[in-house]
C-alpha cells in the first residue's frame, strides 16, 4: 500500500558531525523542492529537558499499555511523591496492578 511505498523511500544514516542530541531530516519532493528540519537539542536531552506535563504524558502513554488507567494514575502519584511514601514497596504494588 501507500505506507509501504513511502517506507521504501525513507533512508536514515548516522552523521558524525551532529551532536548526540541533534537531528536533521531532509525531505526531497518530486519537483526538486528540498525541505530541511533541524533539531539542536532533542526533547528530553540535558539542554532541552521534558516539562512536567510532557513527562507525565509519556509516563501515562507507556504505563497505560499494561496498567489500568487508575493503576497508572496511582503509580504516577507514588513516583511523583516518592519522598513522601511511607514504604518504597508501594511502588512495586502499584506497578503490579494489571488491567482487568
Amino acid at each position: 500500500g501507500p505506507l509501504r511505498a513511502l517506507k521504501g523511500r525513507i533512508s536514515m544514516r548516522a552523521d558524525d558531525t551532529l551532536a548526540p542530541d541533534q537531528a536533521r531530516a531532509t525531505l526531497r519532493l518530486a519537483d526538486g523542492t528540498v525541505h530541511v528540519e533541524e533539531i539542536e537539542h532533542a526533547v528530553g536531552s540535558q539542554l532541552n529537558p521534558m516539562t512536567d506535563a510532557q513527562l507525565e504524558e509519556k509516563f501515562t502513554s507507556l504505563c497505560n499499555r499494561i496498567l489500568s488507567p487508575s493503576g497508572t494514575t496511582q503509580l504516577w502519584q507514588h513516583c511523583w511523591h516518592i519522598a513522601e511514601l511511607a514504604d518504597a514497596a508501594m511502588l512495586s504494588a502499584a506497578a503490579s496492578l494489571r488491567e482487568t
